[in-house]
């Protein structure tokens, strides 16, 4: 009787933590997406910036002294 009882609870105490492991594996991946889209943000705002700034010297003249 006990041998079934000792059973019984080591399969309560790996389905928990099959449980735990599943929703830690779940966090993870919601975190790397919300990383990534923090990098893609990143990525084009810095390119975004980097136009307007070619935009901006590409409109500016140099005078050199003759």
């Amino acid at each position: 009787m006990a041998n079934k009882q000792e059973q019984q609870q080591l399969n309560e105490i790996q389905k928990k933590n099959l449980e735990a492991a599943m929703r830690l594996a779940q966090l993870s991946i919601e975190n790397s997406q919300r990383i990534m889209e923090l990098q893609v943000g990143t990525a084009k705002s810095l390119f975004e910036e980097g136009v307007a700034n070619a935009k901006a010297l590409s409109g500016v003249r140099i005078r050199l002294k003759p």
